[in-house]
């Protein structure tokens, strides 16, 4: 009994796969999520693919105050631009979260922005620390090739390349 349990654990660690409370490596635990800052570039869409395909998930989307100080911390940090699930390709000026389709109704927008236009995808950018701006929220266009944040369910780890 004992050998099969430390089987099954051996293979659940060699497979990548999340402990059951915990995110997968190469992930971070924040509340009831787990997120991935990626290293490669891609265009909104490839991102909103990447996410689903490789990690199991989705484009980040933001809640609440705390969600966005944990992400917002993270890209000051890393000190890059990411995106994250958020769009108005459906309708202009309509900002929803495209994996949720439910409107965004907590945001942290940078002045001046949504800028609108062709301006239809979701960054989180970082102020590089030259002026009084925080890393706050971005419309850009979506072909734009950015790093981007994926998020999962915690108790969902996937397999990781």
């Amino acid at each position: 009994m004992v050998v099969s349990s430390v089987i099954i654990i051996g293979l659940v660690f060699l497979c990548g796969k999340s402990v059951e409370g915990q995110c997968t490596d190469g992930f971070i635990k924040h509340g009831d999520s787990c997120y991935h800052f990626s290293r490669d570039t891609e265009t909104w869409l490839d991102a909103l693919v990447s996410c689903e395909k490789i990690y199991g998930g989705h484009l980040a989307e933001i809640e609440d105050a705390k969600e966005n100080n944990f992400l917002i911390n993270e890209v000051e940090t890393l000190g890059a631009r990411y995106w994250i699930g958020g769009n108005d390709l459906r309708v202009e000026g309509e900002w929803k979260w495209y994996t949720s389709n439910t409107d965004i109704t907590y945001s942290t927008w940078l002045p001046g922005n949504p800028s609108g236009g062709v301006e239809d995808c979701l960054e989180i950018v970082d102020s590089d620390g030259k002026g009084p701006l925080k890393p706050a929220w971005n419309d850009l266009q979506c072909h734009s090739f950015q790093k981007y944040i994926c998020e999962t369910p915690i108790n969902e780890g996937q397999i990781i390349g």
